[in-house]
């Protein structure tokens, strides 16, 4: 799901990330909003408000937003290019798992909020870091396909693809059809994880967070079993590739 890239990424890939890691976007954004009051996955909102503090003389929280997530993303994406330029077998699986521990961390750390004297501006910032990283991973991986937590531009774009149904000059192409049916999929698991995140909040309150985790985890032993499978069938193959060389010898 996170590996393949270029012509071996196949729509099911993207799908099948798209439909997780938005889910988690959403969970993660409306659980951020009802605990700390304030949505980690809204940057555009984050941006507005900034204009409004600075009209104010007062942006110091607005930076705070942004620069968290402009953070997660530029950290990911500098690893990616700069530790692994040749795609090595797991590049993925690290920045997935910074976000699994960034989640875990502010499920647990929260609650010990009180006795550290730590603000819930810290936290929220966390969040932001942790959705800009998983942003930037899915952009890159997908090739500029997927993005789990830009909710204005995939409505744009979904706009636009679905405008050509009652369009009877264009033609509905595979192509387009897959898009639109990816930009549902995000649009309704974004939902959906928002949804699950306000009833988990009713119940476990700040522990939320540990679910998306959880499941992240569980994404990093597939993709790790899938790896070592792969890379465990080239091992065996290459005996056998040997023997059929010595043999036409």
């Amino acid at each position: 799901m996170y590996k393949q890239q270029g012509d071996k990424r196949e729509f099911l890939h993207d799908v099948s990330m798209a439909a997780i890691l938005s889910g988690i976007a959403g969970l993660v954004g409306i659980t951020g909003f009802l605990a700390f009051g304030i949505l980690p996955t809204n940057v555009t909102g984050h941006v507005a408000d900034f204009s409004v503090n600075f009209a104010q003389n007062f942006v110091a929280n607005s930076v705070l937003w942004i620069a968290a997530f402009y953070s997660g993303a530029f950290f990911c994406s500098w690893y990616l290019d700069f530790k692994f330029p040749e795609k090595k077998h797991f590049p993925y699986v690290f920045p997935i798992f910074i976000e699994m521990l960034l989640l875990i961390f502010v499920g647990f750390a929260h609650t010990k909020q009180l006795e550290m004297g730590i603000p819930d501006s810290f936290f929220a910032s966390i969040l932001l870091f942790a959705m800009g990283l998983q942003n930037a991973l899915v952009t890159k991986i997908s090739g500029a396909v997927v993005r789990t937590t830009h909710m204005t531009g995939l409505l744009t774009d979904l706009a636009i693809e679905t405008s050509r149904l009652f369009n009877h000059k264009s033609n509905l192409d595979e192509k387009t059809s897959r898009s639109i049916l990816l930009r549902l999929t995000i649009l309704f698991c974004f939902i959906i994880g928002g949804v699950i995140g306000y009833y988990l909040h009713e119940r476990i309150a700040i522990f939320t967070f540990i679910v998306p985790a959880v499941v992240l985890g569980f994404t990093i032993i597939g993709e790790l079993l899938a790896t070592f499978k792969i890379l465990y069938k080239r091992q065996g193959a290459l005996p056998k590739l040997k023997g059929a060389i010595v043999k036409t010898k």
